[in-house]
C-alpha cells in the first residue's frame, strides 16, 4: 500500500511538471544512477530476489529518458572535471553499475552502446571469474526459497523463529537475517551464513538463473575495457566496511584496487562502498579510501552531487526493479534522496545491530 501511496503521488508530481521543473533549478548538480543488473526477461515469481535488476525493455526505457534529459557522461569525465574543479555540462547524468554480473556485459552494454552512454562498473574483484555468489544473496535465496514452513535458528547466542508459510514472511525473514549479517565481522559472518544455509537448505542455480547470478570474468572486463567501459572498486569480498577491522579495511581497498589495475593495465582510482547507506561508512573508513590512493568515492545515499560535495561521499541513487517511470524521474531529481538523508541523520550516531526478527526497510547489494 506504501509502494502504491508512493508511486501515484510521484505520478501527480510528474503531471504538474515537479520533475521537469526541478530538472532545471538543479540543472548545475549531477545525477549518478547506480544499477547492479539487467536481464532479458522479467522473472515475475523471483521479484524479491530480483530487486536490483532491472527487465531489458524497462532498462530501455529509462536510458532513452536519461539521453533525452540529461547529458551523459564518463566515470573519467566525471572524476577530471572535479579535479580541476571544472563545472559538469548542466543535468549531468553518470550511470554506474555494482558489483560485477555478467549481464552488465551481455544485457545492458548493447542498450547503453545503442543509445550512446557510457557507463561505469564497480567490481567485488573476489568474485570476477569466480562460480560464486555474493554472501548477501546466498543468504537471501536459502530464505526465501526455502521449502520449509517454519525454521528454528541460533542467530548469535538468541533462538529465532522464523514462519515461512508465505512469499511474503519468507521475504521478510529474508530481509530481517540479511541485515543481520551486514553487521557481523567477516567471520562471524560466514559462520551464521553456513548455519543459516544448513538450516534453511541451500539451491543450486539453474540454468536459467545463470543469467541473473553469474559474475563477469577477467576476459570480459579486459574486453569491456576495450569497448570502452570503465572500471573502479568494490572491494574484494564486498563487505560492510565498517564492520571490518582496521587491517581487514586496509586490505580489501588496496587489494581491489591493485587487481584491476594488475588486469587492465591503467589506474584505478574509484570506489564505491558496499551497501553505500547510512552507517555503512564514517569517518575512519573514507581516510582508509584516501590513504589507499582513490581520488574519491560513492555512497548510495540517494542525492545529487553538487560542487562541494565531499569527494569521500559522493552520493548516488540507486535504481530498483519496481521504478516506474515517475519513480526515475523522481529519483534523478534527487527527491528520494530526502528520506535516505533524515536517516542519515538519525543512524550516523548509532551503528547497532539490528534485530534480525525486525524487517529492514531497505535492501540494497
Amino acid at each position: 500500500m506504501r509502494h502504491q501511496l508512493k508511486s501515484e503521488g510521484l505520478t501527480a508530481a510528474r503531471r504538474l511538471g515537479v520533475f521537469a521543473a526541478l530538472r532545471f533549478v538543479r540543472r548545475r548538480q549531477a545525477v549518478v544512477l547506480a544499477y547492479h543488473g539487467v536481464l532479458t526477461r522479467s522473472r515475475a515469481a523471483s521479484a524479491y530476489l530480483d530487486y536490483n535488476f532491472i527487465p531489458a525493455d524497462v532498462f530501455d526505457l529509462q536510458i532513452a529518458h536519461l539521453k533525452q534529459h540529461y547529458h551523459p557522461i564518463s566515470l573519467s569525465e566525471f572524476v577530471a572535471s572535479r579535479a580541476a574543479g571544472r563545472q559538469l555540462p548542466p543535468r549531468a547524468v553518470l550511470v554506474t553499475f555494482d558489483d560485477g554480473f555478467a549481464n552488465n556485459w551481455h544485457v545492458a552494454y548493447p542498450i547503453l552502446r545503442a543509445h550512446g552512454v557510457p557507463f561505469a562498473v564497480f567490481l567485488a574483484t573476489g568474485l570476477i571469474g569466480a562460480d560464486a555468489q555474493l554472501w548477501s544473496e546466498r543468504a537471501s535465496r536459502a530464505v526465501y526459497l526455502s521449502d520449509r514452513s517454519r525454521v528454528s535458528i541460533d542467530l548469535r547466542g538468541r533462538r529465532r523463529q522464523f514462519d515461512l508459510s508465505t512469499p511474503q514472511l519468507r521475504e521478510q525473514a529474508s530481509r530481517a537475517i540479511v541485515a543481520f549479517l551486514k553487521r557481523l565481522d567477516p567471520a562471524g559472518r560466514e559462520r551464521h551464513l553456513a548455519s543459516i544455509e544448513q538450516a534453511f537448505g541451500r539451491r543450486a542455480l539453474s540454468v536459467a538463473e545463470r543469467e541473473r547470478y553469474d559474475f563477469l570474468t577477467w576476459n570480459d572486463v579486459r574486453e569491456m575495457a576495450r569497448a570502452g567501459v570503465e572500471f573502479g572498486s568494490h572491494t574484494v569480498t564486498h563487505p560492510i566496511l565498517s564492520t571490518l577491522d582496521m587491517a581487514t579495511l586496509e586490505r580489501e581497498l588496496v587489494d581491489s584496487k591493485q587487481q584491476i589495475e594488475d588486469q587492465l593495465g591503467i589506474p584505478c582510482p574509484t570506489f564505491a562502498y558496499p551497501n553505500g547507506g547510512a552507517g555503512d561508512f564514517g569517518p575512519r573508513e573514507q581516510r582508509a579510501v584516501r590513504d589507499a590512493g582513490y581520488r574519491c568515492a560513492f555512497a548510495l545515499l540517494g542525492g545529487l552531487v553538487g560542487g562541494t560535495a565531499d569527494p569521500y561521499a559522493l552520493e548516488r541513487v540507486n535504481i530498483g526493479r519496481d521504478f516506474n517511470e515517475p519513480m526515475v524521474e523522481a529519483a534523478a531529481a534527487g527527491v528520494l534522496g530526502w528520506g535516505s538523508k533524515i536517516r542519515r541523520v538519525v543512524t550516523r550516531s548509532s551503528r547497532r545491530l539490528p534485530d534480525p526478527a525486525a524487517p529492514e526497510v531497505e535492501y540494497v547489494l
